[in-house]
């Protein structure tokens, strides 16, 4: 009789663990439901604070929202939680994304020469909403790096793996290059700063990055000179003159626009980046096109 009471009694325990774990889960599963269909309440409503987190913000927190709609306002996001998305919503400063999208105090003057007081200043904001927002005038510069260059990365693998003729490779390198340094016009004196200090923020994770673009080039020059399309040529250098050619245009282009003014150097015609690019194609192409004697 005492054994089966002992039975009883753990049979009786384990019913109640059980039925207290499937309790929480359930639970659980209601918060996660009323959280998402808070957050579509509102996402749905007229509040204008609510849309989804720009893409160019989620490396600050870690987080990821694989279902974001990319035509988004600057100046509002969610922040995702646990796989649902959590009722929490803040006003993202326009000004303040306009800083990640585009910061010319740190091409300008170099992430040691640039203060979190002139990047709040030039946001309109205080040093703590910087802080608060990016994490910090390090993780801002981060991110900021990782956004353009990664950019121009992943617009030079798509080249590097769908590329089937080494010439037009080059030409697609060329234009992939300008056409995102024209939509960030920092982007090529941040470059250089970086890598003339040493590349002090690129870390692990960023490095591959700055890798893709030269392992693109690399790796066209070395399918055409294998195809006998162009002449047997070192592809690093063949990177440093198209690369560094393409930065230098673009890093003194207010220099050279000053010395236009003053009258010091031609102006007419103008200097035309579309011409410009058609001449880097061009010097590419020819110059590695296989003497007739090497045929």
């Amino acid at each position: 009789m005492a054994g089966n009471n002992r039975v009883g009694g753990e049979v009786s325990r384990i019913r109640i663990l059980l039925s207290n774990l499937l309790t929480a889960l359930i639970s659980l599963l209601v918060l996660a439901i009323l959280l998402e269909l808070g957050l579509r309440a509102v996402y749905f409503s007229s509040d204008p604070r609510v849309l989804v987190y720009p893409p160019v913000a989620n490396g600050i927190n870690g987080l990821q929202d694989s279902d974001f709609d990319p035509e988004i306002p600057p100046g509002e996001f969610r922040i995702l939680a646990l796989g649902a998305s959590a009722f929490i919503t803040r006003n993202f400063q326009p000004q303040m994304q306009a800083l990640l999208n585009e910061n010319p105090l740190f091409a300008e003057q170099g992430f040691s020469g640039t203060s979190v007081e002139q990047i709040a200043q030039r946001a309109g904001a205080n040093k703590a909403m910087v802080s608060y927002h990016f994490g910090g005038k390090e993780a801002l510069y981060r991110t900021i790096l990782e956004t353009t260059i990664g950019t121009v990365a992943d617009r030079l693998v798509e080249i590097r793996d769908s590329f089937t003729d080494p010439e037009q490779g080059l030409r697609d390198v060329v234009a992939a290059i300008a056409g995102v340094t024209t939509r960030h016009p920092s982007l090529p004196s941040l470059m250089v700063r970086e890598v003339v200090s040493g590349g002090r923020h690129v870390d692990d994770e960023l490095l591959p990055r700055f890798l893709a673009i030269f392992g693109t080039v690399a790796k066209i020059v070395d399918s055409g000179v294998r195809s006998g399309a162009f002449r047997p040529v070192d592809p690093r250098y063949t990177h440093l003159g198209l690369v560094g050619s393409l930065v230098f245009y673009f890093a003194t282009e207010p220099f050279r626009r000053r010395l236009v003014d003053q009258g010091l150097v031609p102006g007419d015609p103008p200097f035309d980046t579309a011409e410009y690019v058609r001449h880097v194609q061009e010097l590419m192409a020819r110059g590695l096109k296989p003497a007739a004697e090497d045929r």
